[in-house]
């Protein structure tokens, strides 16, 4: 499918964001979680080891005999328990044994003293003892399960926690973050990132809709100039906006707008000299043609006949290049403006031996100068032939001429039709025969020999029906 200037400048701006929301959301976001969870797992550790700096404070006040060792214990205890943090301090540390049993947990003191080696969370998992197991493995780890979100006891939800030892007291301290925050981190950024995508690419399509609206509209209208030129009409104008503009389609406006009025010079030179041309060949016909009634007239027949048909030729091809003279547009023709004179003028030919009536029925067909002259020629032939050989015996004659043009064949290809018709007059009979015969056999008279010829030349056909007396002549425009 073809896409015009503006479909292919707006999917060029459009396809870079779409690139960065798919690396956002698929490159970055998960980037950004993973170092999320690095940093929240760091903060945890970093303040088990705050809650161990206390304990190794008491142990230390125990060691130097300030405190008995009950005494020092509860002291950390008691600073430990205050020690909550996070939003509305819910945020806490618990204290357990290795056995395990729960020596300290500030929002649970149902659960101090305790023993929860049984204790399972929602999945089923002993997390306790998975406490235990990591502290003594690894002197503190990282242990994910899952655990009342703060003060909702129906809301169970996962959580990382780090523990750590204090072996002196053979306690395990540990703190958490629900991977819930952490997930909601994520959701917040991923909003973020979204929301400014989303604003630069309404800001950057906008621009790029603009910018290829500003664009394509000078493009469209230097293509309809263009297209005009190429089908021969310079009628069509560049705006004086596009010459302006100071880009590139502005430069190029200005060349289409030289370039169109160099066109119209010469094209107005060519008229000129074809109206010239036309009228010296009208004049040239018209001198053949007395020349050769002058020798008519100074012969008997045939001759004399031979001659006449010739002079009826050339008023033929001079009518035709007096039309071509008298049009505003030399470089075509209009069979409405050139039948009716040429037939008026052969018509005056018969005159003196036969009385025609012609009844014309033409369309305003406008067709290429190579056209009217065969037809003519054609014409001329035909109601020659017709008064000839079936009018001349009773000394008048009724013939029809019409001219249509026709539904465009399959390849799209225009076409008209010439029709003839003549009553009785014969000459369909003629022409039929002179058709029906092999194609290297000579008509029997030079005018059926010279339609033929003419009709091939114009790449036309032909169909003669003796029975209605009609000719129809079928040409490409």
């Amino acid at each position: 499918m073809a896409l015009s200037i503006r479909s292919k400048l707006t999917v060029a701006g459009v396809a870079p964001i779409v690139c960065l929301a798919l690396v956002a959301f698929f490159v970055i976001v998960p980037m950004v979680r993973t170092e999320v969870h690095r940093i929240k797992e760091a903060q945890t550790r970093d303040m088990v080891d705050v809650a161990l700096g206390v304990l190794r404070r008491s142990h230390r006040l125990e060691r130097e005999g300030d405190l008995t060792t009950q005494e020092a214990q509860a002291q950390a205890i008691d600073t430990i328990r205050a020690m909550t943090f996070g939003p509305e301090l819910q945020d806490y540390y618990w204290i357990q044994d290795h056995h395990p049993r729960i020596i300290m947990h500030p929002f649970r003191p149902d659960l101090e003293g305790t023993d929860v080696s049984q204790e399972r969370d929602a999945e089923g998992q002993r997390l306790f003892i998975e406490m235990v197991e990591t502290a003594q493995e690894d002197e503190g780890g990282y242990v994910e399960y899952h655990w009342q979100y703060y003060g909702q006891e129906d809301r169970i939800e996962p959580k990382l926690s780090y523990v750590a030892p204090f072996e002196p007291w053979g306690w395990i301290v540990g703190t958490g973050v629900y991977i819930h925050d952490i997930e909601q981190i994520m959701a917040d950024t991923r909003g973020a990132i979204g929301f400014w995508i989303v604003t630069i690419a309404l800001v950057t399509s906008g621009m790029m809709a603009l910018y290829a609206w500003e664009l394509s509209r000078p493009t469209q209208r230097v293509t309809h100039v263009l297209t005009g030129i190429a089908s021969d009409d310079l009628s069509r104008e560049v705006t004086e906006y596009d010459r302006a503009r100071t880009d590139e389609l502005g430069e190029q406006a200005r060349a289409l707008y030289r370039m169109r009025e160099r066109l119209g010079e010469l094209l107005h030179q060519k008229e000129l000299l074809l109206k010239e041309s036309h009228h010296r060949v009208k004049n040239n016909m018209q001198l053949i043609r007395s020349i050769l009634h002058l020798q008519a007239d100074e012969h008997e027949s045939p001759c004399k006949e031979v001659l006449e048909e010739a002079g009826t030729r050339a008023k033929a091809m001079m009518v035709l290049y007096d039309r071509l003279y008298r049009s505003e547009h030399p470089s075509e023709m209009s069979l409405r403006e050139f039948l009716p004179p040429l037939l008026q003028e052969v018509r005056e030919i018969f005159r003196a031996t036969v009385e025609l009536h012609i009844d014309l029925d033409v369309e305003d067909l406008v067709v290429p100068p190579k056209l009217p002259s065969p037809l003519g020629i054609i014409l001329t032939e035909l109601i020659t032939n017709s008064v000839k050989h079936g009018f001349t015996h009773r000394g008048h004659g009724w013939i029809r001429v019409s001219a249509a043009e026709l539904s465009a064949t399959s390849q799209n290809v225009r076409t008209a039709s010439l029709v003839y018709e003549d009553g009785d007059g014969g000459t369909a009979g003629a022409l039929a025969s002179s058709l029906a015969a092999p194609e290297d056999e000579t008509p029997p008279t030079f005018g059926l020999r010279l339609i033929r010829e003419l009709a091939a030349q114009i790449e036309a056909t032909l169909e003669a029906d003796e029975e209605s007396g009609r000719v129809t002549l079928r040409f490409p425009l």
